[in-house]
């Protein structure tokens, strides 16, 4: 894919998103799995074959989500599912007039989801008119949208969502 992608061309990316404004993060791969997985570390474990989120039994995913809805809760509400994404990608906030989606690739494992679901919660958080407006224009340039939505509001966001998780979702983790 090109550096100038128009909007429809980021949004049809993704399955199912037809109308708004998606996000896709390109980020790094995380490291290879390890015999002990620490709630809250990056360490992918169990076999990696998609599977609906509901479906998973990761109790410390869906503990985190919870939390997140309850005690950081967006300007609109947030739906989270797992859905096939490139594979320069492990997740996507998308926002709509009435809500917004955060997509994470079918292929992560627990930790892994948790940690895209951090960074992704933060994009929700942090949306602003100004990346709608950015991601209307006509030569929408996608590392340039992607470094306007890593900016300031999004980082203290971004430090939210991990003081909410090392702090009050794992007692302890924060040190």
């Amino acid at each position: 894919m090109g550096t100038n992608e128009t909007n429809s061309s980021l949004s049809r990316r993704v399955e199912g998103v037809r109308s708004g404004y998606t996000l896709c993060c390109r980020m790094a791969s995380f490291p290879q799995a390890a015999d002990e997985v620490v709630p809250g570390s990056l360490l992918p474990v169990g076999p990696k074959r998609p599977q609906r989120l509901k479906a998973r039994n990761w109790p410390h995913f869906h503990g985190v989500l919870r939390g997140l809805r309850g005690l950081l809760p967006a300007a609109f509400p947030i739906i989270v599912r797992s859905a096939r994404l490139p594979s320069d990608t492990l997740g996507c906030c998308h926002r709509t007039d009435e809500r917004f989606v955060i997509r994470l690739a079918d292929r992560l494992s627990q930790p892994e989801a948790v940690e895209v679901l951090l960074h992704e919660w933060a994009h929700a958080l942090s949306w602003n008119h100004a990346l709608d407006k950015l991601a209307e224009a006509p030569d929408l340039d996608r590392d340039a949208f992607e470094d306007a939505s890593h900016d300031g509001a999004w980082g203290l966001a971004y430090a939210k969502t991990w003081r909410l998780y090392s702090g009050v979702l794992v007692p302890g983790l924060g040190g």
